[in-house]
């Protein structure tokens, strides 16, 4: 009787600690994919301005005036030509991000083009935060965003 106590006890205990490592690896999943989702994409359109520099001091140019803007560049790629601010969350449940990005791209020796989207993700914050949605462009900040950073960058 003691061993088949012993035997169900840890063939239980085994079963427990199976089930525990299936858990972690779905948080750790769960995880992975909240992270991956907030990582930034960039989406078709948006509008755009040209420069009369040279790509690398319009890419410098932008930088700047977004970081004198007050806002937190988290991505400055300068051989992708991408700089992504970081997400402004608001909501409380329901939750809005909305981050700024800007392609630069080379448009001849001297002129240089700058592509500008202001992007929206939701996503729903309850007992576990969901992965955020796909991006879609917001068009009347990204309007206003580029006037603003036309406005920084005028000679």
């Amino acid at each position: 009787m003691k061993l088949i106590t012993s035997v169900v006890l840890a063939g239980a205990l085994g079963l427990s600690m199976g089930v525990n490592s299936r858990a972690g690896e779905f948080a750790d999943r769960h995880n992975a994919a909240v992270e991956a989702s907030a990582v930034p994409v960039a989406v078709p359109g948006g509008e755009t301005l040209t420069l009369k520099q040279d790509y690398s001091t319009a890419f410098e140019s932008v930088v700047s005036a977004l970081q004198k803007s007050g806002e937190s560049v988290v991505v400055a790629n300068r051989d992708s030509g991408m700089i992504a601010t970081a997400i402004a969350v608001s909501g409380t449940w329901r939750q809005t991000g909305t981050r700024t990005v800007i392609t630069v791209i080379r448009d001849g020796k001297a002129d240089t083009l700058i592509r500008v989207e202001v992007t929206k993700q939701h996503r729903f914050k309850a007992l576990q935060t969901d992965p955020w949605g796909d991006p879609s462009i917001d068009t009347k900040l990204t309007h206003e965003k580029t006037g603003a950073l036309q406005k920084m960058l005028a000679p």
